[in-house]
């Protein structure tokens, strides 16, 4: 599965991480250990489930985005 999906080319702007921030869970990329599929939306073993979204330049889980947007 994860040799198909390295054959669908990423939209121009993309993201390679599910979200930017090195320090959250979510800094997960296509074919990494735990990962199943790709899309607009991802989940933990705790049932945690966020999408992500454009803040700044950055494609952000919605949990980093919305800490990135707090003191706005």
């Amino acid at each position: 599965m994860a040799a198909l999906l390295q054959d669908i080319p990423r939209p121009l702007g993309s993201s390679e991480f599910f979200c930017s921030n090195p320090r959250c869970a979510f800094h997960v990329r296509v074919g990494d250990p735990g990962v199943d599929g790709f899309g607009d939306w991802a989940s933990l073993a705790d049932g945690t489930t966020v999408s992500h979204r454009w803040v700044d330049g950055y494609l952000l889980c919605d949990l980093c985005a919305r800490a990135a947007t707090a003191a706005r």
